[in-house]
């Protein structure tokens, strides 16, 4: 989901360095950013790295191009992608304030190992007894689709979702981040559009 909250506790607090690995909505180390923007381009940066020092000298096997099972980019399969995404957002909305990291309720949505990495982060979130509600407001910008991948750029209005302790309720003036731009992909897998990855697009 599209976390962006107040401050809490570090990862390493609690669970210490293995936690690195959560690129989905690491949802303690990131306060302002929706989709760990910076450990993202830490990771393609070392990929670059090791392409750049290792690709000259051991090309590898080449792989064939493949013929894409995706639909055309028409008005109804741009209208799909934008309702899975959609759902995937209403989805880890309602996971967040339930306290219950289960990935399968992000599985019709999303990618399994996005899915996996999703509640792993938000189960960081529970242990430390937080719990995030009420609901936030999507304003999609653009829907782009190449072949069987896909990208959607949208606002997300997180000012109504709070993040507070378990079995409590915000402040009547306590507010959630400000509006940020996501960029989020999509892949077509088994028929369906379902979230592997996004990134932080800054304000919107």
């Amino acid at each position: 989901m599209t976390i962006r909250h107040r401050p809490l506790r570090s990862c390493a607090d609690t669970r210490g360095s293995d936690d690195d690995d959560h690129g989905g909505m690491d949802v303690v180390r990131t306060a302002r950013s929706r989709r760990l923007p910076a450990l993202t381009l830490v990771v393609l940066a070392g990929a670059a790295l090791v392409t750049a020092a290792c690709g000259d000298d051991d090309p590898g096997p080449q792989s064939l191009p493949t013929l894409s099972s995706a639909p055309p980019a028409t008005p109804d399969a741009k209208a799909a992608i934008e309702a899975a995404y959609r759902g995937y957002e209403a989805a880890t909305e309602e996971m967040a304030a339930s306290g219950d990291p289960n990935p399968a309720k992000l599985r019709p949505y999303a990618t399994a190992a996005r899915a996996q990495k999703d509640a792993e982060s938000l189960a960081v979130l529970f242990d430390q007894n937080y719990r995030i509600v009420g609901e936030t407001g999507i304003d999609v910008r653009s829907v782009t689709v190449t072949g069987d991948k896909a990208v959607v750029e949208a606002c997300i209005d997180t000012t109504k979702w709070v993040t507070v302790e378990k079995g409590k309720q915000p402040a009547p003036d306590e507010t959630g981040p400000p509006p940020g731009l996501a960029r989020v992909q999509l892949v077509h897998e088994g028929g369906d559009w379902l979230v592997s990855s996004s990134e932080d697009g800054g304000a919107c």
